[in-house]
Order: C-alpha cells, then structure tokens, then sequence
C-alpha cells in the first residue's frame, strides 16, 4: 500500500556549492546580511555560513533591541565591559543606558586593611617600597597610611665624614660616589658646597707661557698651535678676560665717525675696512645726512609739454617727453589736470530720433537707435517724456488672432513676442493651429488597450510610443493578446525536461542552458540528479516486487 505522505513530502534543498571556496563578494556580505539569506543565495548551508563568519571573526549586525526589566537590573552590578559581553551588547549602549538612568558606575573596591600596632611601628622606619614589601602591600596604601597619621617620611641622609671629604675631588664624581656609596649628585653638590673644583684625569693644565699667547691670535689657529681644542681656548680667554684679537664686530672709534658724512660712503668702507651697509648703517643712527645722494636734478616742464598732458594718457605723454610715467603723473596732479579718457564721439540728437523717445520701451529705442541704454534714459529725462512699459497689454482685435493663426504670425502682427503669443494661448485654453501634434480625442483613448500599441498606432497613424505614452498616462493595461511566439516550447520538448542535465536537454532541442533551467523552474520540475533517480528507480522496483 502506497504512503499517503509521499505526496506532502517536503523538497529537500539542492546545496549545489556545499564546499566551494568563497569569493572576494560572498566574504564582504559576511556580517552585513542574515547567515539564512546568505546561505540561500549562494547555495549553502546556514552551519557552513556561520562557521567562516565566526572563523573571521566577523560580528553579525543586530537590529537595536528593547531592555528588560531583567537587563535593567543587571546595570551598576558589575562593570559595563563584562555586562555588555554577557548581554552581547556594546559597551556604549550600555554604558548610555546605565547614565539614562542615573545609575553610578561600579567601582570595585579591595577591602580596607587592618592595621595592627606592630605594622603602624614600621612606618617611617624605612621607605613605603621597603615596608609594603615587608608587609605583603602597596606602595601606595603604606604611603597612605603613614600620610594619615602624619608620620615623616624615611630619608636616607648621613653625615659627610673628614676623610669623605678628603676623597672629593682626588677622581671623578662618579668614581667617588661609587667608592663613598653614595648618589654622584650628593657628591657634586657637597663639592661645590667646599669650592673644589671637578677632577680633569684627561685635560692638563694651563702654563704661563700658554696663557700669554692668548688673544696674540684668533681661537681658531691658536688652538692647534696649543694641541687644544677651540672651545677650551676660547672658554680659558673669556675666563681671564683676554680680549679677541680678531672680533667679527668691533666698535666704532671717534675718529672713524668724524669720516662719516664728509665723503661718500663707499669711500669710508674702503678707509676703514667696513662694509658698505655698516657704514650707511652707522650714518643713520648718527643722523647724518648724505654728502653727494644720486638724485636726479628736477625736471623743467616746457610750455608745449604742460599742453599735453590731460590729452593722452600720462604712458603716451611720458613716452613723447623722454622721462618715466611717475614724473608724468606726478605734474599731472600737481596741476591738477584730469587724467585722460577716452570717451566715444558724441553725436547730437535729431528731431526725428527724439520722436521715438517716450513711443517705445528705452530698449526698444537703444535697437533701432544704436546708443546707450544710459544715453536714451538720460536725454528722455531731460524732455520731460515718461517711460513706457515693456509689457503690451492686449486688445480685442489681438486676440482674435490667437488661436486661428500660428503663433509665429500672430506675433509679427501684433509686435509681441512669440513666448507672450504662446503663453497667452495656453491661458486661453486654445489650440495650436496646423499643429505637428494632434491632440488626443475620446474615440482615440477607447481604442487604448483593445489591441497591441502597434496595431493600435496603425489604425490611428500614430507611433507606437505615442500610445504606448498616452495609454500608460491614462493607466490603461496593455492587451492580453498576443501572437503566437516563433520560438515557444513545444509540448514534447517540455517532456524532457527534468529527465536529464539541464546542459543535454539544451543541446538536444537546440537551446541555451539558461532557458532551459528557467522553462523547468517555471513548471516546477526539480533538477535532474543521479542519486535521486536511483532511489526512484530502486523504490519502484521494491514497489512491484511487493505482494498485492
């Protein structure tokens, strides 16, 4: 007897790509859409989605979800960092909902440490480091302590000895603080303290007949006469208070000022072995005035030269005189002559240009004129004529033109411009006359939809985009007729499909893969697989091998 539920047995999944590597694409969708999604888009179990998403380490997106009364509870019980791991949420909306709701942060706290009369005894008696250490503590809560019963802190300090004394200054700092057991700065400072100088073992000392070649010479070629180094040369000179012999600046003598002023300056320089700028320099701060200053003399303006000026530009009058367009701006000014410019010819006004004036808008009159907008206003002004209005009001006779006559006509005839023609039409609701564009008429819109948009534009003699248009404007569904298709499935190519791979019923009927899988998608067939038509095969023989 046949099983009732074979019928509403559910298909089982085909994971065609269970296994296969992953692409650069899949892996970025990891996180950003749900694993089921994922999964059924490329072909694969959801198990094997989460597993490379949890092995990339990639967190999946959840949607913001509402607090428990649970959750709520949990908030300032322990820190915000465990409670969003246990809640698996971010630490920041944790964090914003436990301030929301004003509740303070935990602070774990250790307990506080009984002190006995024994412990309170070695405060101060060595450093806080040393009795933390002996106490199994911190630094910080022996310091604390100790600062809270106002006990003094523990300095190592001692006594300078005569015989530690007598070691400072015999060797080096370094060397006495390691034999004196002490720190090389207390050693330095407990020699100053007793005006020592600082141990040299390296340097040598200074003789008589060195210190006498100081200042003989510059630093720099008597520091290799002396196998010395520049800057023990030049610190031993400023010690002794030995002037340099050779100073990059030296003062100025009385008797090189009174050169200054009483010949040029480059003549001083080369007296007195200075640089041109240091002695200008030096005349400025004495207030000297310059001998012989290079000045051109002034320029005597001739009368003929005067009369040019204010008749071209100062660069045409300087270019004709010889001299610089400063000089020529200069007298021009001081003259006061305006600067040249150049203004068009003027022309006089007729009676029969003043007759337009006041008859037509100023741009109208500028066209048919050919002045200035500014020249038109200024000289209508001054005839006292009032301004016309751009904007032509229409009369009866224009308007009856509108609407029997092309726009472009009626526009010539009337002076308006074609734009008002056209929209004065619009306003009156009229149509374009011998228009290129019919306009659509009740019989035409019944038409829409009874055939297809071609046989429909046929009849009409219009495009098939025009009614295309025009019918989905109206919201009027196409025509479910249509013909028949020169390539439709037949009745026994879709037989066959289902029964074998998608790719040999394709080559068999002569079609492409994909039209084949969508033809079987659509009449519902599953895929053709090896294994499942040897389970059918092998449950219809058990079937007829069974007793009736």
């Amino acid at each position: 007897m046949q099983d009732s539920g074979i019928g509403t047995r559910r298909r089982k999944r085909n994971y065609t790509r269970r296994g296969a590597s992953w692409t650069v694409r899949e892996l970025k969708q990891l996180g950003k859409k749900p694993d089921s999604a994922l999964a059924r888009r490329s072909k694969r179990t959801i198990k094997e989605v989460v597993a490379i998403r949890e092995s990339r380490r990639v967190a999946m997106a959840t949607p913001p979800r509402d607090w428990t009364a649970r959750e709520i509870r949990l908030l300032g019980v322990m820190a915000d960092r465990e409670l969003a791991r246990r809640l698996r949420r971010s630490i920041s909306t944790v964090r914003t909902q436990r301030v929301a709701l004003k509740i303070p942060v935990l602070k774990s706290r250790a307990p506080a440490r009984e002190w006995t009369s024994a412990e309170i005894r070695l405060l101060g008696t060595a450093t806080d480091r040393d009795v933390g250490r002996r106490l199994g503590c911190p630094k910080h809560v022996a310091h604390s302590k100790r600062v809270s019963l106002h006990i003094p802190p523990f300095r190592k300090s001692r006594k300078w000895t005569k015989a530690e004394d007598k070691v400072i200054g015999t060797m080096t700092d370094k060397e006495a603080a390691r034999r004196l057991q002490r720190h090389i700065g207390s050693v330095a400072v407990r020699r100053r303290m007793l005006g020592i100088s600082a141990h040299r073992p390296h340097g040598r000392t200074w003789t008589a007949r060195e210190i006498k070649l100081l200042g003989t010479m510059p630093d720099s070629k008597l520091a290799p006469f002396l196998n010395r180094s520049l800057s023990g040369v030049q610190t031993k000179r400023i010690l002794l208070d030995v002037p340099y012999l050779d100073p990059r600046y030296r003062k100025w003598t009385p008797a090189e000022d009174k050169l200054i002023g009483a010949m040029p300056d480059e003549e001083v320089a080369r007296r007195v072995g200075r640089p041109v700028e240091s002695v200008q320099t030096r005349r400025h701060r004495l207030g000297i005035a310059h001998p012989a200053p290079k000045r051109p003399p002034p320029r005597v303006w001739l009368t003929r030269e005067i009369k040019l000026i204010g008749h071209f530009h100062d660069a045409e009058v300087a270019r004709r005189v010889g001299c610089s367009e400063s000089c020529v701006t200069h007298k021009r000014i001081k003259l006061r002559i305006a600067a040249f410019r150049h203004l068009p010819a003027w022309k006089a006004w007729t009676p029969a240009e003043e007759k337009l004036l006041g008859t037509l808008p100023d741009e109208l009159v500028v066209k048919k004129l050919g002045r200035t907008l500014n020249a038109v206003r200024i000289r209508r002004v001054q005839l006292g004529l009032p301004s016309v209005s751009r904007y032509v009001f229409w009369n009866a006779e224009q308007l009856s033109m509108v609407g029997k006559l092309r726009d472009e006509e009626v526009a010539a005839r009337t002076g308006h411009p074609v734009a008002s023609v056209m929209a004065k039409r619009s306003q009156l609701g009229l149509p374009m006359p011998n228009s290129k564009i019919r306009s659509w008429t009740p019989q035409e819109d019944a038409l829409l939809g009874t055939d297809t948009d071609k046989a429909v534009g046929l009849q009409m003699g219009r495009t098939e985009a025009g009614v295309s248009d025009r019918r989905r404007n109206l919201g009027i569904p196409r025509s479910g007729v249509r013909g028949p298709r020169p390539n439709g499935w037949k009745p026994e190519e879709s037989k066959l499909v289902g029964t074998a791979p998608d790719a040999e019923i394709a080559s068999r009927i002569r079609r492409t893969v994909n039209a084949v899988k969508i033809h079987r998608n659509k009449l519902g067939i599953p895929g053709f697989s090896a294994k499942r038509v040897g389970v059918q095969s092998e449950s219809g023989a058990l079937a007829r091998q069974a007793p009736s």
